[in-house]
């Protein structure tokens, strides 16, 4: 079982974070509209599937945030600069929330979840081509 288990880093995030790759490799991000463009079916695709598996993170923090209300709200002063203490707090709450999720997934029938073949696009494929040259762009045309 423990094969099956993605084990590669993987950072989801949304349109905002367009050049993030330049820092993270291994950054998801959507595809992105040109001007006079359309995307295509496969980038289309692609970003449904990482929409689709980056709601499973904002719900998974959403639920952290309502089992364990000292993860939402703020530190009180005297422990706000002991980064340990909260380090360690928070990752108590992140693995009593995980096993909690075993008896009540997010979904029905995702007891366990992945990423959606979001990396079965190789170097030669058309939506990973146009990501590099977006990227490239926004680098000469920062706004």
């Amino acid at each position: 079982m423990m094969a099956e288990i993605e084990t590669e880093p993987c950072l989801l995030a949304d349109s905002g974070y367009q050049g993030i790759n330049d820092i993270i490799p291994w950054a998801k991000i959507p595809f992105k509209r040109q001007r006079n463009t359309e995307l295509t079916d496969d980038q289309k695709e692609y970003n449904r599937k990482l929409s689709s598996n980056r709601i499973i993170v904002e719900n998974y923090f959403s639920r952290l945030k309502q089992y364990w209300r000292v993860i939402g709200g703020k530190w009180p002063l005297k422990i706000k600069g002991d980064l340990t203490f909260y380090h360690h707090t928070f990752a108590m709450c992140a693995g009593l929330t995980n096993k909690l999720l075993c008896r009540r997934p997010l979904r029905r029938g995702a007891e366990r979840w992945d990423l959606l073949d979001l990396d079965s696009m190789d170097e030669n494929s058309e939506a990973y081509n146009y990501q590099e040259s977006v990227s490239e762009d926004d680098s000469e045309n920062s706004y």
